[in-house]
């Protein structure tokens, strides 16, 4: 406890209307890495800019992953990473279901931990979870741990494919059919008060591809005669869209559209497309976005309700807006909260073309980002403010990324007893479609009035503040580290526990691996302080496990620059 108390000092909680901030936090967020946009990215990385560039790229990496990027040099290592097939989670989940073993939620979050842990796909698993914030579902609300599975695969594949593709398989995913409610979709009858519903037609505008207002390239609102922003949709184009969306409901071998009772009472197959029952598809002229007009079969001899679908899929895919909005969402999630427009502009240029004329390339997009000039300067060099404080459960998952967690008999049974209560996240469960917090929250203070949002605010309070320090604590404990039997999860600190003679060797490898050279002199005092300081019966290893919490709890740790 005398060595926690000894960093929260250096913490100070500020209560603001009851959501407690760590000041200290919030003002390096403000502080945080400069950007200088004609600064090109070096060829030949340092140690400390491969693990900066690799906190932004992976979900975790070790000092093997670290020197490897420095010998390829930041372009290389993202081409060979595009190349690289997906870790997937679905077959372990199969294979449970073909052996009769009983499947529940926590298999699957230990299929998708040995991905993470053991698959080379490294950014492909790191843009698989940033899609799964903006394509949002959830299994607070869905348990089918094979169709889950089978839509974060989904997410995993198409990581580097085309934005368009991704969003129709979106649109006919069973699970996403579940959990916003157009999977048995009924075209409307007004003699009975039926109407299709809107929810999905609703998110898939607002949320997966355009949002709520036109937008010029660079995410800035596009402004009327009067100054106003200007709504991309209104409650007609979300009626018309509904319409789109009926008559899906679950596909699979064994349902066959010419079978009306197959779209009430069908196999519940999740991990196959949705398929469309003509008799419950609107079959009437619709009108989308920007006056495009959807014939009515009648008038449309051979037309049929997946041309329905493909025509709308376009029609959100060539909005002016998608480029921009989609753009900016990546943005956040793996570099900055507060982009600069011109940021934003060159990341919409290459969703737009990606120098061969291709339209939505999301390889092409993530590659952009993670070369652009704003992430690729190192804290200190340029005129603008950017950074992020990171991901409170992500932050777990790179402690055990990072120090190669494992067990002897590879099921990854990672504990995450109560991950909801100590970080408001856990992975496939926001709360909402929302995701777990809003791209554009504004905490009150002085982002607030630096003009700043800061989407991982919404989720720090005064529990998760200090619940989250103890759970980082977890894995770092005697009980975890000395656990029995095969299925014992432990993280290799082999080459720390080497260094335990020497305290500021093993300062400078904890600062390299989790902050990437950006720990404070005050942060290194202070974990050697109380590293010297700590009490004589304790072993050198857990001196070493205190030190590496130390670190996790700082700042510095806290927030990416």
């Amino acid at each position: 406890m005398l060595i926690i108390d000894s960093v929260l000092k250096r913490l100070p909680l500020r209560n603001t209307y009851s959501s407690v901030r760590f000041a200290s936090t919030a003002a390096l967020l403000l502080l945080a890495a400069t950007i200088a946009p004609d600064v090109q990215a070096q060829s030949s990385p340092t140690q400390y800019e491969a693990s900066r560039f690799l906190m932004q790229a992976t979900l975790g990496a070790d000092e093997t992953e670290i020197n490897r990027v420095v010998s390829m040099g930041f372009e290389a290592w993202i081409d060979e990473q595009l190349t690289i097939a997906p870790g997937l989670m679905e077959p372990e989940i199969d294979d449970r279901i073909a052996n009769d073993l009983n499947t529940y939620g926590q298999h699957r979050h230990h299929a998708w931990w040995r991905q993470v842990m053991t698959s080379d796909d490294l950014l492909r698993q790191r843009i698989a979870v940033a899609l799964s914030e903006i394509l949002v579902v959830s299994e607070q609300s869905i348990f089918d741990e094979e169709g889950m599975a089978n839509y974060h695969d989904m997410l995993l594949r198409n990581a580097f494919g085309n934005y368009r593709d991704l969003l129709k398989e979106v649109s006919l995913h069973p699970i996403m059919g579940l959990y916003l409610s157009h999977m048995q979709n009924r075209k409307a009858d007004p003699s009975i008060n039926r109407f299709p519903d809107e929810n999905f037609a609703r998110e898939i505008m607002q949320l997966f591809s355009i949002g709520l207002f036109e937008l010029n390239l660079d995410g800035t609102h596009v402004l009327d005669s009067e100054g106003n922003s200007i709504p991309t949709y209104d409650n007609t184009d979300i009626t018309n869209f509904a319409r789109v969306f009926t008559g899906f409901a679950f596909g699979g071998p064994n349902n066959d559209i010419n079978d009306q009772w197959a779209f009430f009472w069908g196999d519940w197959d999740t991990d196959e497309p949705m398929k469309i029952w003509v008799e419950e598809h609107d079959t009437d002229e619709k009108t989308l976005l920007r006056g495009t007009v959807l014939p009515a079969f009648a008038n449309d001899p051979g037309r049929t309700p997946m041309d329905d679908l493909d025509d709308t899929i376009d029609n959100l895919f060539n909005h002016p807006n998608i480029a921009p909005f989609i753009g900016y969402r990546l943005i956040q999630r793996l570099v900055t909260s507060n982009p600069s427009p011109a940021y934003v502009q060159r990341v919409s240029n290459v969703f737009e073309d990606n120098g061969s004329g291709e339209r939505g390339d999301l390889g092409a997009v993530v590659k952009a980002i993670l070369m652009d000039s704003e992430a690729r300067v190192m804290p200190g060099s340029g005129s603008e403010l950017v950074g992020r404080l990171r991901e409170p459960y992500l932050r777990y998952v790179r402690l055990m990324r990072t120090f190669n967690a494992s067990s002897p008999n590879g099921t990854y049974q990672i504990p995450e007893w109560g991950a909801f209560d100590d970080f408001n996240q856990y992975i496939f469960a926001s709360p909402t479609v929302f995701n777990f917090f809003l791209p554009d929250f504004v905490p009150l203070g002085e982002m607030e009035a630096a003009g700043l949002v800061g989407p991982e605010f919404q989720i720090l309070n005064s529990t998760t503040a200090l619940r989250s320090l103890n759970a980082y604590r977890d894995p770092l404990s005697d009980y975890f580290m000395n656990q029995e039997g095969d299925d014992r999860v432990s993280l290799d600190l082999s080459v720390e526990y080497s260094l335990s003679g020497d305290v500021d060797t093993l300062i400078e490898r904890v600062d390299l691996l989790l902050a990437y050279g950006t720990l404070s002199e005050e942060t290194k005092t202070t974990m050697r302080t109380a590293y010297e300081s700590m009490p004589n019966w304790w072993d050198d290893n857990e001196k070493v496990r205190r030190l590496i919490h130390l670190a996790m709890m700082s700042p510095d740790f806290s927030v990416f620059q």
